[in-house]
């Protein structure tokens, strides 16, 4: 008979320094110059309970740390708690959730995130923000559900309005179905559906209503109220983009004039 295993009750201090893998040969897919970790095990492999503090430098991020607590049952993990932050900034994320690790079979999981005070990139000069924001994803990486409710923003001087946008839908490694899409945006309403792809290459489907919306937000000397119905699909090519864009219905005001048209752009 196979002896039974002995239960595991450890505590270790981790340090490194120009910590890289893989260790020798290819490029480094992962480069921490620094970091330091405690992690507490408890139990056998296939009932262990885990917790611990890891911080250090993750190129090219810059110093993240992370306090964690899970739980593996089996094959399924537990996450209990995933905290992340950035030291030195107000950046927080938070992950719960479970994932699922068959011997023969796909990976699945159902997660919950949160966030506040989020950037990209996470250091430097930021091209998008999210204020606050939180995500609830399951199924397998083959095919999941995802919904993300989130506050967005661009700089100051930018081309991204601030508003709260709620996405959801399906997707899978290669592209992304929006069931239902909703921004609060211009001081209006954006609402619409498509698919948006990355592989093989970057395309997208999508249409698009707005009601109330105010171009002032992103061009100052263009105050107004605006309604419409657009459909666009396209994507990218080596020597840029191509698509069409079908404005089936453009009326309001602007600039206190009354405006109405349609318009396709091939």
């Amino acid at each position: 008979a196979k002896p039974a295993e002995q239960p595991l009750n450890a505590t270790a201090d981790v340090t490194w320094h120009a910590l890289s893998w893989p260790l020798r040969g290819a490029k480094p897919s992962f480069e921490s110059p620094d970091g330091r970790a405690r992690v507490e095990a408890h139990g056998t492999t296939d009932a262990l309970d885990s917790s611990g503090n890891v911080e250090g430098s993750l190129a090219p991020f810059g110093r993240l740390a992370a306090v964690y607590h899970v739980i593996r049952q089996g094959e399924t993990w537990r996450i209990e708690k995933a905290d992340l932050s950035l030291p030195g900034t107000p950046t927080r994320a938070s992950v719960t959730g479970r994932v699922t690790v068959p011997k023969n079979g796909t990976l699945g999981f159902d997660a919950n995130a949160s966030w506040k005070d989020v950037a990209w990139p996470l250091r430097g000069t930021p091209t998008v923000r999210s204020g606050a924001g939180r995500a609830v994803v399951s199924g397998t990486a083959d095919r999941y559900n995802a919904r993300v409710d989130a506050d967005v923003a661009g700089p100051p001087d930018g081309q991204i309005p601030p508003g709260h946008w709620v996405v959801a839908g399906n997707g899978t490694p290669n592209e992304f179905h929006m069931a239902s899409l909703a921004g609060d945006v211009l001081h209006g309403r954006l609402t619409g559906s498509g698919t948006v792809g990355w592989s093989p290459r970057v395309r997208w489907d999508l249409a698009l209503q707005g009601q109330g919306l105010d171009p002032a937000l992103v061009k100052a000397d263009f105050p107004g109220r605006l309604d419409l119905a657009v459909k666009t699909r396209g994507e990218m090519l080596p020597a840029g983009p191509t698509g069409t864009v079908d404005v089936s219905r453009l009326a309001g005001t602007l600039r206190q004039q009354p405006l109405s048209a349609t318009a396709a752009v091939r």
